[in-house]
């Protein structure tokens, strides 16, 4: 939730999941980077964050015209990426095999709930289907991941600053997770 926080609905996965990984680290925690693919439904529309999940909502009849698509991952200089298969980024803590998305907010854009997952996935799961409300689901797709996301995961890890400690203190001082300070720019950059 503090990290979600921080990320507010920029569309910055990747900056959140390095401040995530950073601050896991700080509170005892082994979380690691995964790029995995979205697809989901919030009344009429319906979310594809890459080419797994758009296959997968076509497979199901889905016209691609009523797709909201992630178009900031094209224009971030992912154009024949890799990553473009899979197009979101969450954290995995592989020991309790659960997933955290503090990034997921910025899917509100597009009709969905303003929501931070955590959820536990099975071992071998390809995938992870969850209920945000009445109206609305989400759908990971765990073994979307088929490279291109490092270089930029790296680049946020050498810019996050310290955004991880000062979360971190703030929490271990008692603070409630959603009134630390901490945030990116209004046009969603780090701030240092």
């Amino acid at each position: 939730m503090a990290v979600a926080r921080a990320v507010g609905t920029h569309p910055q996965c990747i900056t959140a999941v390095a401040i995530l990984v950073e601050l896991g680290r700080l509170k005892g925690f082994d979380l690691v980077p995964r790029a995995v693919s979205v697809s989901g439904r919030s009344g009429a529309t319906f979310l594809a964050t890459g080419g797994a999940a758009k296959a997968s909502l076509i497979r199901q009849g889905v016209p691609v015209e009523s797709m909201a698509t992630q178009k900031a991952m094209v224009s971030d200089g992912f154009v024949d990426s890799p990553f473009l298969n899979s197009g979101h980024m969450v954290a995995i803590d592989e020991t309790s095999r659960t997933l955290l998305d503090p990034s997921f907010s910025q899917f509100s854009r597009a009709g969905f709930p303003m929501a931070g997952i955590t959820a536990k996935f099975g071992d071998g799961a390809k995938t992870l289907e969850m209920p945000l409300s009445e109206d609305s689901f989400v759908v990971y797709h765990l073994d979307a991941d088929t490279g291109g996301w490092r270089d930029q995961y790296e680049f946020a890890q050498a810019h996050i600053g310290s955004m991880p400690s000062e979360i971190s203190d703030h929490l271990s001082a008692g603070g409630d997770p959603l009134t630390h300070s901490v945030c990116l720019g209004l046009d969603g950059s780090i701030l240092v």
